[in-house]
């Protein structure tokens, strides 16, 4: 006996109750020979196949919630609260202040209007080296399309101890023991230490940003796996754009716009420290820095061997903010945990004086993307070779104020 449509089609209560009476006690099926197999409940049945549609309609509105900013301090208790429920957390314009963390969970997108920025409140006086966003064993991760203000102007000390570049304060991205993490699309300025400081973590994925007044390093991982920091506009105030060590990598650092900001300072284009540390530099261009590579302790850094790349477009040079795209909240876009539009795009002027193309633009694999990431092969090309132009060596124990910086 074929089931009635009340079943299959889910009518009203009403009309479901009436269609069901004549099987409330269950009907018996016969296979091809005749005999009697189980007795099934069809009005189990209904209950069964109506909880499914009624949890597939639910989770397809959870797979998105939208947030919008308060007047209050505490922004990042509603955005814990929606990253729990997983899929996609997306913020509406606003500005977002936060006198907490913000901590990721696995498998989801934060995402935003271009209007979206995430500010960290006057006088945190958090402690020392607290994050603004802290992934910890966390993996699938996209942060893309909106604004995080680190405020430090507006934050001079911790732990009422006075603040100063690169000591003492938060990270904006704090990464430790995750993997396949995307960060692309974001407008990330003015905090007092690292904009992404990543340790024991693989296959990070850091492109199509602008970064203006850095409070330390733009990037730096420690004891990091594969790590891509490419078609960047980073711009130094006090430190390194790309930094890597502890044996971290491969880290390629390729077709980026890298030189100091307005009236600050900022030291060199990549920093690698340690000789089992290994990062690759191609196609970036290099303006007004203090030294274009400084390699400590024995670092080494190679020309070639990136995974292909886009050409850094002008636009990625001229540092604009508002051409950056909508990043994963853009219906054009496309990734694994969420989209990505690669277009960047620019207007503002940029203070580098000269800009030198460092590098050769060498191609291994395409990239390609499993949670938003680059999965390219980290076996770097054959025609890699040690960079020795424009290095500046710093030893162990060196006493210096610079060695002091970039230590820090």
């Amino acid at each position: 006996m074929a089931l009635p449509n009340a079943l299959v089609w889910g009518l009203s209560n009403k009309e479901s109750e009436l269609a069901l009476l004549p099987f409330r006690r269950g009907f018996v099926r016969r296979n091809k020979r005749g005999n009697k197999m189980k007795s099934i409940s069809p009005l189990r049945l209904f209950v069964a196949i109506c909880a499914l549609m009624i949890g597939a309609h639910t989770q397809s509105f959870a797979a998105t919630t939208t947030l919008t900013a308060s007047n209050s301090s505490n922004n990042q208790d509603q955005i814990n609260t929606a990253l729990k429920k997983g899929g996609t957390v997306y913020l509406k314009s606003g500005t977002y202040t936060i006198n907490g963390t913000i901590n990721l969970v696995s498998n989801t997108i934060l995402t935003g209007d271009r209007g979206a920025k995430i500010m960290l409140v006057k006088n945190a006086n958090w402690a020392t080296h607290k994050p603004m966003i802290l992934g910890s064993s966390v993996s699938n991760v996209r942060i893309s399309g909106f604004e995080i203000d680190g405020n430090r102007d507006n934050n001079t000390t911790s732990n009422g101890v006075a603040t100063k570049c690169g000591k003492y304060y938060y990270d904006i991205i704090q990464l430790t023991g995750s993997s396949n993490i995307e960060i692309d699309h974001m407008y990330l300025h003015h905090n007092w230490n690292d904009i992404v400081l990543s340790k024991t973590t693989s296959n990070l994925n850091f492109h199509d940003n602008v970064v203006r007044q850095p409070g330390h390093d733009i990037v730096s991982i420690y004891n990091a796996g594969t790590t891509y920091v490419t078609n960047n506009c980073m711009r130094l105030y006090c430190n390194s754009a790309a930094r890597a060590a502890g044996g971290a990598g491969p880290m390629y650092v390729a077709s980026n716009y890298i030189a100091r900001d307005v009236g600050a300072g900022g030291y060199g284009a990549i920093e690698v420290q340690q000789s089992s540390t290994s990062v690759y530099n191609c196609s970036n261009t290099i303006g007004d820095v203090a030294t274009k590579y400084a390699l400590l302790d024995g670092g080494t850094l190679h020309t070639g061997g990136c995974p292909s790349v886009p050409a850094m477009t002008t636009a990625t040079k001229n540092c604009d903010v508002s051409a950056l795209g909508a990043g994963a909240g853009s219906s054009s876009s496309s990734s694994s945990a969420g989209s990505s539009s690669s277009s960047s795009s620019s207007g503002s002027s940029s203070s580098g004086t000269s800009s030198n193309t460092s590098g050769t633009s060498s191609s291994s694999s395409s990239s390609s993307s499993s949670s938003g990431s680059s999965s390219s092969s980290s076996t770097p090309a054959a025609s890699v070779t040690t960079d020795t132009s424009s290095v500046h060596y710093v030893t162990a124990g060196t006493s210096t104020s610079q060695q002091n910086t970039i230590n820090a």
